[in-house]
């Protein structure tokens, strides 16, 4: 069996694929190509993607790697954001995805419980997502540290802001790669507790993050 034979041969679980702009952190309003993958190793009671991975909802498919990428470079964005579910459950994947597009920018979203084997450079960025109390999740060593790293909370309180502290204290994080988000499925939650976040990231020097995704309901 060739090399690329077998390479093609290789499959992945993807819940969808699109094209729309990156809606949270650093990268807000990048026009950026999205593969969400299949299956995750938590479970947030607000997760807004539960068809990833949640028994009997979940909608993603197997395809193979080929398949992926044939997708992906019908694409001229050269921006590329991989997501889920749990990404980093796919490492593999993600190696393959940076030698075929050795020129794209990557993006990484993941919750940062799974260590990284891949190689420097493989990644352009790293969007760790730890889950606080307010998701259900009992709190978890964080097992991803890489320099090229933001990390992003979901605030439903602010009462939030001192787990969020303490782990940036226990962690030793730069301030300047935090950013806060409000929980919530529609605008108008959203728009409700961005009018206590702003000022609380202000006062403690946090960076706060819209979600356009869910603001503008976009794709």
């Amino acid at each position: 069996m060739s090399v690329q034979t077998a390479n093609e041969s290789k499959t992945i679980l993807i819940a969808e694929m699109f094209e729309t702009v990156q809606g949270e952190g650093k990268w807000v309003g990048t026009p950026a190509f999205f593969i969400r993958t299949g299956m995750c190793n938590l479970a947030c009671i607000w997760c807004d993607t539960p068809y990833t991975w949640k028994e009997g909802e979940t909608t993603y498919e197997k395809k193979t790697h080929e398949e992926v990428f044939q997708r992906v470079e019908k694409s001229p964005i050269q921006h590329i954001v991989v997501t889920g579910g749990e990404p980093m459950l796919h490492q593999e994947f993600i190696l393959a995805l940076r030698k075929r597009n050795p020129h794209r920018f990557i993006e990484v979203e993941t919750n940062g419980t799974i260590p990284s084997t891949l190689p420097p450079g493989t990644v352009n960025q790293f969007n760790i997502s730890p889950k606080l109390s307010n998701s259900g999740n009992s709190w978890y060593k964080l097992n991803l540290r890489v320099y090229n790293s933001i990390f992003k909370f979901v605030v439903q309180s602010p009462d939030d802001i001192i787990e969020i502290e303490n782990f940036t204290e226990q962690n030793n994080i730069d301030r300047t790669k935090i950013f806060l988000m409000p929980e919530g499925t529609t605008r108008d939650i959203l728009l409700s507790r961005a009018k206590w976040l702003i000022p609380l990231c202000r006062e403690k020097k946090f960076h706060y993050s819209p979600r356009l995704h869910i603001m503008k309901n976009i794709r």
